[in-house]
């Protein structure tokens, strides 16, 4: 018999923590970016209402599953912001670990800062 265990959540999380709206896919795009504890899911606003995003090749398009990204830690702040001369936002993200992941609007993973 073994003395370790393994333990692991059997669903996501589903407790929106954060949530911010921009231009994150597109510059025409307006985009809901919800936090929910370790994961973040970006869905796209219309005149229909939501609509979920996948991400296929580099680029989004209208399917189901929702686009759905793990982060590794919890979720401490989530911001948008639009540099100075830029038609489109970036989204930042820190986790209570103090490690911070920067995402481009097409979801590139730019850098990940050790604490």
């Amino acid at each position: 018999m073994s003395i370790w265990n393994y333990v692991v959540t059997a669903h996501k999380p589903t407790n929106v923590t954060h949530s911010c709206v921009g231009n994150f896919t597109s510059p025409q795009e307006l985009n809901l970016i919800v936090a929910k504890c370790t994961r973040i899911e970006i869905h796209l606003l219309s005149p229909q209402g939501l609509q979920l995003l996948e991400l296929s090749q580099t680029k989004f398009v209208l399917v189901q599953p929702m686009l759905d990204v793990p982060i590794y830690g919890r979720i401490a702040t989530l911001e948008l912001f639009r540099p100075h001369g830029e038609a489109q936002d970036l989204l930042f993200i820190a986790t209570k670990d103090i490690n911070s992941v920067y995402f481009s609007g097409i979801l590139t993973l730019l850098r990940l800062l050790q604490g």
